[in-house]
């Protein structure tokens, strides 16, 4: 979209199922963060510590950051995770679930701050 259009405004959220992006143990968020650049974008998610937890053992939860948003630089700052990664300050998690994760969802709402 910007090639074709260098003045778009770009705004993408979602799921990127970025599983490996907070250890990036297999490059992972450097080649999100090198796209992102190369498109002439920001990720503004890319410093928040979770934004959904996994359970990879039956007695504990790990934080990860799947959900991401991109956008044109300056369209989108201020990224915050809310719901139970930030009442569990995105620490891994020993012991029963949170409600929100067991009838809701494992992802964690995140909010951010739109300039027009």
């Amino acid at each position: 979209l910007r090639a074709q259009d260098p003045g778009a405004t770009v705004v993408a959220l979602g799921d990127a199922n970025s599983t490996g992006f907070l250890d990036d143990r297999h490059g992972e968020r450097t080649a999100l963060l090198q796209r992102t650049r190369e498109a002439d974008l920001v990720l503004t998610t890319q410093n928040l510590a979770c934004s959904e937890y996994f359970q990879p053992t039956a007695e504990r939860l790990v934080p990860s950051l799947l959900d991401q948003a991109v956008a044109t630089p300056g369209r989108l700052s201020a990224a915050r995770v809310h719901g139970y990664c930030a009442e569990l300050r995105c620490l891994p998690h020993p012991g029963d679930k949170p409600e929100e994760f067991v009838h809701v969802s494992d992802h964690c709402p995140v909010t951010m701050d739109l300039t027009p």
